[in-house]
């Protein structure tokens, strides 16, 4: 680890003096005060620094590297990103390296990758092409946790990289298709390439927490567009299809995965009350309730329905379920209270708050732990959550935030009240860059 860190930052050295080009760094903090049953604190400084540098014409070196230091861990040194960039206007550009990569709806896949990324720009449709590998990532900061060994990983010391797994996604973006309105269509796989010998294998045996393999695809659509002045919106649905490991009469074998996620989203926005912006979002996946045991790998009774995305969303500041089994409703309100005034600095201000609704799809697992096994209640609590930023000059934000989760511990109650209590939770956020 040392060793790559040491390189990197001789290559910036050198590429920086011998070209003289581009580059600069950036210092983010965030402190998090928590309670629950107890008073927790958590803090994370991360000081990244980058490098552009032109190799010609069209072609572009990006790099950054990064590292983190926190409460939890001392030490976190990660290569964020390092590829070669063609950055024409014609029909064919690339992206090849360490890159970001995401779909369109970014609920299925949404982070770093290393592999390549190909796009073709017609006069009325674009195509975006992603291939590449999650396992050269330090598991620390990897976000694809989706199986029992991905899982098993993390907890074991004498492991350093993420879940090495081949991800590839295709999307066609069709713009102003009819009425304003952009149509996408997608397709994202990812494939588990650990070994026959590190999973668990098929026919009877007792359960393990061992796991196995885990294969899906993802076939989605989307609609957004303006549907009247100020209102717009943006909808979505895949379909998730794969095969995963389940426990069925006291065997293990490989089921089918058939499941949906569908989203709905709104905003208006009111530019002459204050730069304000009221927005909903609706989003639904579908569950088992034949999960009774574990939210991974937990199928007890034919196919598969849980909905499994590669990479997690966050959706609220302290409960934010993987989706899978989960639908909610969320209503955010938006404000610029200096908006109009004179006072350019104090312009930068916005308020938002935000409420969120979280609900069970079926009676089974969710992500998170604390379910009252015993109850058939779909409502799993409200959060409501307060945010300020401010922006006084382009490299220097700052950011103060809390938040309440209120969970359901009724008699008859989704989650358990000796496992679960009332979560207060606040957040400042500090960014410079230079």
């Amino acid at each position: 680890m040392k060793k790559l860190l040491t390189s990197f930052f001789l290559t910036f050295f050198i590429i920086s003096i011998l070209s003289g080009l581009d580059f600069g760094g950036n210092i983010n903090n965030k402190s998090i005060l928590s309670y629950s049953e107890d008073l927790n604190d958590y803090t994370e400084t991360e000081l990244s620094l980058w490098l552009t540098a032109e190799l010609g014409d069209t072609i572009k070196l990006m790099s950054q590297g990064s590292y983190t230091y926190s409460t939890v861990k001392p030490y976190l040194f990660e290569l964020d990103f390092l590829n070669i960039r063609n950055e024409t206007e014609s029909l064919f550009s690339y992206t090849v390296g360490r890159l970001w990569a995401a779909d369109f709806s970014g609920y299925i896949y949404s982070h770093t990758l290393d592999g390549a990324t190909a796009e073709l720009n017609f006069p009325t449709a674009s195509v975006s092409m992603t291939a590449g590998y999650s396992g050269f990532l330090f598991k620390d900061s990897s976000s694809v946790i989706i199986s029992k060994a991905d899982q098993s990983d993390q907890l074991n010391s004498e492991v350093m990289f993420a879940a090495p797994r081949i991800i590839g996604g295709l999307d066609l973006l069709l713009p102003e298709l009819f009425l304003t309105q952009d149509l996408n269509i997608s397709f994202w796989m990812q494939m588990d390439m650990r070994s026959e010998a590190e999973v668990l294998d098929k026919g009877p045996q007792l359960p393990s927490v061992k796991g196995g393999k885990l294969h899906t695809q993802y076939s989605g659509i989307g609609l957004k567009g303006s549907l009247a002045p100020s209102l717009y919106h943006d909808t979505s649905f895949f379909l998730g299809t794969g095969k995963t490991l389940s426990y069925i009469d006291a065997a293990y074998s490989y089921e089918n995965i058939i499941s949906f996620l569908g989203t709905l989203g709104l905003r208006y926005y009111l530019q002459d009350k204050f730069y304000s912006k009221a927005g909903f979002k609706f989003i639904y996946s579908s569950g088992d309730s034949d999960y009774l045991t574990d939210f991974t790998e937990g199928n007890t009774d034919g196919g598969s329905a849980n909905f499994i995305p590669i990479t997690r969303s966050n959706f609220a500041q302290i409960f934010s379920p993987l989706l899978g089994n989960i639908f909610l409703a969320q209503l955010n309100y938006s404000i610029k209270p200096f908006g109009s005034g004179n006072n350019k600095k104090l312009q930068n201000i916005q308020t938002e708050l935000k409420a969120s609704g979280f609900f069970r799809s079926t009676t089974g697992k969710i992500s998170e732990p604390g379910i009252n096994p015993l109850s058939d209640s779909l409502y799993l609590g409200t959060e409501i959550d307060a945010v300020i930023n401010f922006r006084p000059f382009s490299d220097l934000g700052i950011a103060l935030s809390g938040g309440v989760f209120l969970p359901n511990t009724s008699s008859d109650g989704a989650f358990l009240a000796s496992e679960r209590d009332v979560e207060l939770s606040g957040k400042a956020e500090f960014s410079f860059s230079f």
